[in-house]
């Protein structure tokens, strides 16, 4: 037996039964016109949330629970969701081509990623999202922390040119932080899907996903801007409910607002592993 028969970072060697009409995964993605952000909201609520939308909300049902539960517990909420999250990912995208193949959904669908030969492949991924986590933090506060710091254990007064010193750093850090969100955003996004669905390396999926999203950059672009329109739709929607009905009675307004939020956020993993399955077989698939 050799040393990397022991590795449960490695790659599974053997051969992978990719999903049954899957497709086979592009060498280089391709690049899609920049509408086709739109095509995969509206795929991803017509074709895959909608047909089977009761099962959808039992999953974010229990999803919402597990969360909850796991941020509760000190320390662990700062490590165990992040790790999870990229085998919950992988196990809805499983759940998303089930209802695109036809078939029926089940709520054990979520832990599905647990059972893949290359769960060890998606245990890797979330720990490599914890490591880039901990550096970003790290570049953040050496960029402002150690001046902060020294300001909050002087004790003395606070030294004005400290103080604009500090403001023009946090001004600075506010459109570099927005880059590195999107470039996060852009990693981030489909290599739980790429690892589930084709049982490449997390290295792999990590590289491709990237090259995918930045290569589409303008339909991700359009994808979420759509998303907050249709997030701010939403709020004044909800909003203007809530004024009328609040006029009325508060409690009625209490309970509309529990009524109609509820089932939106327990919508909110299918829609979310809809719109990213499309988005995903129209770049590294082409069959959209």
């Amino acid at each position: 037996m050799n040393e990397q028969d022991n590795n449960p970072y490695q790659a599974p060697e053997a051969d992978i039964q990719t999903p049954e009409n899957e497709g086979e995964l592009l060498a280089t993605p391709n690049t899609v016109p920049i509408g086709r952000g739109f095509t995969w909201l509206e795929k991803g609520i017509s074709n895959t949330l909608k047909p089977q939308i009761g099962m959808w909300m039992l999953i974010g049902l229990v999803y919402v629970i597990i969360s909850l539960v796991l941020n509760f517990i000190p320390i662990i909420n700062m490590i165990v969701p992040t790790l999870l999250a990229p085998v919950f990912a992988a196990g809805l995208a499983l759940g998303a081509h089930r209802v695109y193949t036809g078939e029926k959904l089940e709520i054990g669908q979520l832990f599905a990623g647990f059972s893949l030969p290359q769960s060890s492949q998606l245990f890797l991924f979330g720990l490599i999202t914890i490591v880039v986590y901990i550096a970003l933090f790290m570049l953040m506060f050496a960029f402002v922390g150690f001046d902060f710091i020294t300001l909050m254990m002087s004790g003395d007064d606070p030294d004005p040119a400290v103080i604009s010193s500090m403001m023009g750093k946090f001004i600075l850090l506010i459109p570099l932080g927005l880059i590195a969100g999107v470039i996060f955003l852009l990693a981030l996004w489909f290599p739980p899907t790429l690892i589930g669905l084709h049982g490449i390396s997390a290295m792999q999926a990590l590289k491709l996903g990237f090259k995918g999203a930045t290569k589409n950059i303008g339909a991700v672009v359009v994808f979420l801007l759509m998303l907050i329109v249709l997030g701010i739709a939403v709020g004044i929607i909800f909003a203007l409910l809530m004024g009328i009905i609040g006029f009325i009675s508060q409690t009625m307004a209490l309970v509309l607002m529990f009524i109609i939020m509820i089932p939106l956020a327990l919508l909110a993993v299918g829609f979310w592993a809809g719109t990213t399955y499309h988005a995903y077989r129209d770049i590294f698939i082409g069959e959209e």
